[in-house]
């Protein structure tokens, strides 16, 4: 939403705040519907004060780009509902709903007020509709029905831009030609092409490998020292330039799995046991590096998946918070909840020498394996790194550590993070 109100009223908005959005559920989108939908008083305010925030914020040449002129005659208040709900509707409206925020207008006049008190009733209260909040696609009659031309546009536009379309769809979309095959495919070729849509493709990324929790993670002082936030910034950073580099070297999706390079600051340089070249992010070769092999091996997704609690620091990572986390980003799994009478918490296991042997011992329980079966061998693939993505040879208690494991009954000597 922030950037269809930049790029539609020229307003850069802190829209999470706000609005007061939940934080994305883990597993889910920011785009999810599941994420996104209102669901109480809470967020139907949030809006409301997000209208409010982005009529202030407007500018007087923003808003005067939707008018004709500047009367409460019919002709002109109907112009300028138009034309501004053309924009934020992504589609042209309806002569009743166009009649409805027109009517605003003769609110503002009839309390003795000018036409741009009308003006910012009307944008007031398009921002707070559904035709603007969401995508709104009519419901068939019968059976299914192929999308329209703006209802296309704007499931274009959001999925590649993660905006409102522009002018040149926009013009596609009413003239009716975005429905052919040819003019569909050039104008995705245009979009995917524009450097925005890498934002949107990186903000995926963000979500899928919850990135974002670097921020919340806390990590055990006596183990790891004070993780300050240069750090943090670097390892999100790292994780966005290989994808970038994917992307704008139009090269195959998996081989994030097998990148040898990354884009490393002096303190994730120094972190992965090198010798920082530059005192800004540098591109370094880890080819003769056999543990940086891919994304699974670096410090924003190996590192920060071996937290068990985002708010509770532990020394030694979880290796089922990690299997976990793989099962369902990489493998698209799905595990249930324990039974109630099964232990289900942190301190589970701590009672036992090694990750490993705690490993062993829920194996050997029937009600623990038949999800540990699929969880844990994933989760001691990365055994080898600690809770900064550092490779490691022995655990925080001086015990050795390897990556063997059993992968779907399949003995796999020195396991290692899927691709690497």
């Amino acid at each position: 939403m922030a950037r269809t109100l930049r790029d539609e009223l020229g307003v850069e908005l802190d829209v999470s705040t706000i609005v007061g959005a939940e934080r994305t559920p883990a597993g889910l989108f920011s785009n999810d519907a599941r994420t996104v939908s209102i669901v109480g008083s809470r967020q139907v305010e949030g809006f409301e004060a997000l209208a409010m925030s982005a009529a202030d914020s407007i500018s007087s040449e923003a808003l005067g780009a939707h008018t004709t002129c500047d009367t409460f005659a019919t002709e002109c208040t109907h112009s300028f509902v138009g034309r501004l709900g053309r924009r934020l509707f992504r589609r042209p409206l309806e002569r009743d709903e166009i009649a409805r925020y027109a009517a605003l207008f003769e609110a503002a006049r009839s309390e003795g007020v000018g036409f741009d008190v009308g003006r910012r009733l009307v944008l007031e209260a398009m921002l707070q509709s559904p035709h603007f909040l969401y995508r709104v696609e009519r419901e068939p009659t019968t059976g299914a029905r192929d999308l329209d031309a703006h209802e296309l546009a704007s499931r274009l536009s959001y999925l590649i831009w993660g905006s409102s379309p522009d002018a040149e769809l926009s013009r596609a979309a009413d003239d009716g030609s975005l429905t052919s095959a040819s003019v569909l495919e050039a104008q995705v070729d245009r979009l995917i092409e524009a450097p925005r849509a890498s934002e949107v493709f990186l903000e995926m990324v963000t979500d899928w490998l919850q990135l974002r929790d670097v921020w919340s993670v806390s990590f055990d002082l006596e183990t790891y020292g004070e993780v300050d936030d240069a750090l943090r910034v670097a390892m999100v950073e790292e994780t966005h330039a290989l994808f970038r580099d994917l992307w704008n070297e139009d090269r195959p999706l998996m081989e994030m799995l097998t990148r040898t390079d990354a884009w490393l600051s002096p303190e994730l340089a120094r972190n992965y046991g090198l010798e920082p070249t530059s005192s800004e992010s540098t591109r370094y070769e880890l080819d003769g590096d056999p543990h940086r092999s891919g994304i699974l091996t670096r410090a924003a997704v190996v590192g920060l998946q071996g937290q068990v609690s985002r708010a509770q620091s532990e020394p030694e990572p979880s290796v089922v918070h990690r299997g976990k986390f793989l099962l369902q980003q990489f493998f698209c799994g799905s595990i249930p909840p324990p039974p109630n009478d099964v232990a289900n918490d942190p301190s589970f296991g701590r009672g036992f020498d090694t990750e490993r042997e705690a490993v062993e011992i829920r194996s050997a329980n029937a009600r623990c394996a038949g999800c540990h079966a699929s969880i844990d061998p994933l989760g001691l693939s990365m055994l080898t790194y600690d809770n900064l993505g550092r490779h490691r040879e022995v655990d925080v208690h001086g015990h050795p550590v390897s990556s063997d494991g059993v992968f779907y009954d399949v003995p796999r000597p020195g396991l290692t993070p899927l691709g690497a």
